[in-house]
C-alpha cells in the first residue's frame, strides 16, 4: 500500500506535466495565432483548438509509443498518430486543398521518423507467464 509521501510525489509530478502541457499548448496557439492572425470568433476558437489539439495528439503519441511489444507495433502507432498530427497541421495551415507534393514530403518525414523511433528496442518485455520445470532424472550412481 503506497504511503502518503508516494501519493504526494505522484500528484506533484502530475502538476508539473500538466503545467508543461499547458505552456506548450499556449506556445502552439501563439504560433498559430501569429501565422494566421484570426479576425472572426470562429477563426480564433479554431486557432486555440489547434494549439491544444496538437498538444493532445503529441501527448497521445508519447503515451502510445511505449505500449506496443514489438518494433512493428511501435512503427504502426508512430506512423498513424504522426500522420494524424500532420493532417491536423495541414488542414489548419493550408486548408482542405490537397497539394500532393506537400503531403508526400510530410508523409515521408513521418515515415522516416517512425522508422527511426521503431529501431529502438521496446522497453517492456511481453509477459509470457510460462514456467519451465525441468525434471532431471536422478542418477543413483555416484560420480567418480
Amino acid at each position: 500500500m503506497p504511503g502518503k509521501h508516494e501519493s504526494t510525489e505522484k500528484k506533484h509530478t502530475t502538476w508539473w506535466v500538466n503545467g508543461i502541457l499547458l505552456v506548450f499548448g499556449a506556445l502552439f496557439t501563439g504560433f498559430a495565432w501569429y501565422a494566421t492572425n484570426p479576425k472572426t470568433l470562429v477563426a480564433q476558437v479554431s486557432t486555440v483548438s489547434f494549439g491544444f489539439g496538437l498538444v493532445v495528439l503529441i501527448g497521445l503519441l508519447a503515451y502510445l509509443d511505449d505500449r506496443p511489444f514489438t518494433r512493428v507495433g511501435r512503427f504502426a502507432v508512430d506512423l498513424l498518430v504522426g500522420l494524424a498530427i500532420v493532417a491536423l497541421m495541414y488542414v489548419f495551415m493550408i486548408g482542405i486543398t490537397v497539394y500532393w507534393q506537400v503531403m508526400a514530403i510530410a508523409g515521408g518525414i513521418v515515415l522516416l521518423l517512425a522508422a527511426l523511433f521503431a529501431i529502438r528496442k521496446p522497453v517492456k518485455a511481453k509477459p509470457h507467464h510460462i514456467t519451465r520445470d525441468i525434471d532431471e532424472p536422478e542418477d543413483e550412481t555416484p560420480i567418480e
